[in-house]
């Protein structure tokens, strides 16, 4: 099976093409779609796909709705800018430091839906 090496690690948050491309964390990068489903009998969808890093035929991703799977671009897009912040600061290790306690920060909770308006009273 042929990766596409995630060279940027900016790909799950800025640029990553769900409707082809398997993340797999094993191989540490994108799989085509067609070749999981080739392969491992993987159903087509446009959602994001994850592969299991033991379980290969399995894709955790599969539990991902929509909203959730917005904000896990949203987290991967802040730790990628944190992470490439790094590279401009003088002292790295120091930077490094407090990128990941910056990265390992428990996120905000979502922002919640708005309330279903309530039917009139009859």
């Amino acid at each position: 099976m042929r990766a596409r090496r995630l060279t940027r690690g900016q790909d799950v948050g800025f640029g990553l093409d769900s409707r082809r491309f398997v993340t797999s964390v094993r191989s540490g990068g994108l799989v085509p779609k067609h070749v999981k489903a080739a392969e491992d009998s993987w159903r087509l969808h446009p959602r994001i796909s994850i592969e299991d890093p033991f379980e290969v035929s399995y894709d955790v991703g599969h539990v991902l709705r929509d909203s959730t799977f917005r904000q896990v671009r949203v987290e991967a897009a802040r730790a990628y800018a944190l992470l490439a912040g790094i590279h401009r600061d003088g002292d790295a290790l120091q930077g490094a430091r407090a990128c990941l306690d910056e990265v390992c920060r428990e996120a905000p909770p979502p922002p919640s839906k708005p309330a279903a308006a309530e039917a009139p009273a009859v």
